[in-house]
């Protein structure tokens, strides 16, 4: 309830009290003041009546009527006298004002007024007064007045009324100056103190108050202003620490959700409370879904951790597991788990910090792998002298024999005359049984093994490479040639059984390139790509699709693109996105190193700034896109 009303009730109840006090005694006054008017009435017409006794006491003994009803005549001109009558010793009426005035009072009364000389009583509305006529100290009559009281209780309610609007309004106007006072010392002051406090409650601290006097009021607002300029400060000194936590709470988040590491803290019961975006990008959920499940229910992979992840909770003692292997999609993860329990005050709480080491181990394997690789390649480089000289020779004898059978030297011709035969039937007899060609294929075959170990010596000491201008199109031709004369036992496919389509455009320019290099990446996709085909008629005998590459080049602004595509099984999407990565082999373990493609990606992109892409449907058709630069930098 407001100040101001209450102030207004308890002066208007004030001023309640005080109106019935006055009333209370307005009341007997009026009382008082009517009993005296009256005994003035009955003095002043006993008075009067007393002075007509003679003249009325000789008329009733005379029986003289006329001057009965004159003296009647007289009372009645008297003011506030309405009736008046004369009655006789034995209370018959000889003369009146109106007809059996007051006889029945007479009846009651005679003996009484006799005795008294007069008596007098009064009614609602009228003062009776009866007098007894003497003469000669003997009552011969009896005068009855009938006074009416009607105008002097009209004047007295009037002047009661008048006093109390008076009254009222002393108490009205003395209310509102009072609360125009009260208002002004009081309430006004406060109003504004309140106001202030509003202000300052919806965040205007500092808010002033104008001083208003000097009394306890302005001490108050006084006092309200220090509070508020405290206040203020306090609240900019808390501001600013808020900004500067918000700030820091923001770097920490910043930093603990750009840790690629997953940070999860667990209560004693191994509880998910809060997790960082490492976690929940890892478990595909967010935090308010996760929170109050076991981390392994989250985390599989940690269920086998249990027993030693609550001892180490128990404990409170840090502990790390390493290498965790988890199955993600098919793939093998690797993980390194630390637990941090925290200690501070009542807190039982533990951090554990997952990181996904899958990388690193592959590395590791990599490693390995190059040392091996940098081993195969010293025991190479130690040895290409040795192998290139079988090699020579092998090429230079299979020379000597296709001269000795094939061409008209004159020794050729000498030794077949001696054996009685000719040339011409020798050369007839080495093409009927191909000779020439398994010759040919023979120097072919020692020329491409030189060729071999003449690249595994310039890779190992990372010679510069031999750039030249080359047309695509024969360099394709040219692999596949190689390629027709390549027969894997093992993988029982042939080559020249593959259809090939050729859709090479005419105008496509030469390119810079290095041939023998773009040559080897060519052979490691179509040797892949004709090894999964083989593969998947071997397991499936009944397919009855003709095995076949499509080969593309066309001109694309600057460069030229290249696409080898097969009608193979595909590569589904997990295979698709490691296919170039060292050593990483969808083959047999001795069959493949999972090098082959690497290296042509590393040739294609290192060697001649150009572009190579893998697209594959799974079951359907796998294609190789190669961009190259037509100018080399």
């Amino acid at each position: 309830m407001r100040l101001s009303t209450q102030f207004n009730r308890q002066i208007a109840k004030a001023s309640v009290v005080v109106l019935f006090a006055v009333l209370s005694l307005l009341i007997p006054w009026q009382a008082h003041k009517s009993k005296v008017i009256n005994e003035k009435l009955l003095a002043l017409m006993h008075t009067f009546i007393a002075k007509d006794n003679p003249y009325l006491a000789n008329a009733i003994f005379e029986n003289r009527e006329r001057a009965i009803r004159l003296r009647i005549e007289e009372l009645l001109k008297i003011s506030g006298i309405q009736n008046a009558a004369v009655f006789d010793r034995d209370g018959n009426i000889l003369s009146s004002s109106a007809p059996n005035l007051g006889a029945a009072h007479l009846h009651r009364s005679f003996g009484r007024a006799e005795k008294e000389k007069w008596i007098s009583w009064t009614d609602r509305d009228n003062l009776w007064y009866l007098q007894a006529i003497n003469t000669f100290d003997e009552t011969i009559g009896f005068v009855l007045v009938e006074y009416s009281l009607k105008d002097l209780k009209t004047k007295d309610s009037l002047s009661l009324l008048f006093y109390t609007l008076i009254f009222i309004a002393l108490i009205l106007t003395m209310l509102l100056l009072t609360n125009r006072l009260i208002r002004k010392i009081i309430l006004i002051p406060v109003n504004r103190l309140i106001l202030s406090m509003s202000r300052i409650e919806k965040g205007r601290y500092g808010e002033q108050i104008a001083p208003v006097s000097q009394d306890e009021i302005g001490e108050l607002a006084r006092r309200f202003n220090a509070m508020s300029k405290e206040i203020s400060a306090s609240y900019e000194q808390i501001e600013a620490q808020n900004r500067q936590l918000h700030k820091t709470k923001n770097l920490l988040d910043g930093i603990i959700n750009s840790m690629p590491s997953m940070l999860i803290t667990i209560d004693t019961q191994c509880r998910i409370k809060q997790w960082n975006a490492g976690a929940a990008n890892k478990s595909g959920g967010n935090e308010s879904i996760a929170a109050g499940r076991q981390i392994w229910d989250v985390f599989g992979f940690i269920a086998p951790l249990m027993p030693q992840l609550k001892t180490a909770l128990t404990e409170k003692k840090s502990k790390k597991f390493s290498k965790i292997l988890a199955s993600e999609n098919g793939e093998e993860k690797y993980f390194d788990l630390i637990v941090y329990p925290i200690i501070s005050g009542s807190i039982d709480d533990a951090v554990v910090i997952i990181d996904d080491i899958s990388t690193l181990v592959r590395m590791e394997n990599i490693m390995v792998q190059t040392e091996k690789m940098m081993s195969v390649g010293g025991l190479a480089a130690g040895m290409a002298h040795e192998i290139n000289n079988p090699l020579a020779g092998m090429i230079q004898n299979s020379q000597v024999v296709a001269r000795r059978l094939i061409q008209d030297l004159p020794p050729n011709i000498k030794a077949a005359q001696s054996l009685g035969i000719t040339m011409d039937v020798i050369r007839e007899y080495v093409q009927k049984r191909r000779i020439d060609k398994s010759l040919e294929a023979m120097k072919d075959s020692g020329l491409r093994a030189a060729q071999i170990v003449e690249s595994m010596l310039a890779f190992s000491r990372q010679s510069t490479a031999k750039i030249s201008k080359n047309k695509l199109d024969d360099l394709l031709d040219s692999t596949i040639t190689l390629l027709e004369n390549d027969y894997n036992l093992k993988k029982r496919f042939d080559f020249k059984n593959i259809q090939i389509i050729r859709d090479y455009a005419a105008n496509t320019p030469q390119v810079s390139c290095d041939g023998n290099l773009i040559q080897q990446v060519f052979f490691n996709i179509l040797k892949n790509g004709a090894e999964a085909m083989a593969e998947t008629m071997t397991k499936d005998t009944h397919m009855n699709k003709t095995p076949l590459f499509h080969l593309r080049t066309a001109p694309i602004r600057d460069k030229v693109q290249v696409e080898i595509e097969d009608n193979g099984p595909g590569m589904p999407e997990d295979v698709q996105k490691r296919i170039f990565e060292p050593f990483y082999t969808t083959k047999e373990v001795g069959v493949g190193t999972g090098l082959g493609l690497s290296v042509s990606y590393f040739i294609i992109t290192e060697n001649h700034g150009g572009k190579i892409w893998a697209e594959s449907v799974p079951g359907e058709a796998t294609k190789f896109i190669i961009q190259l630069p037509v100018t080399n930098s």
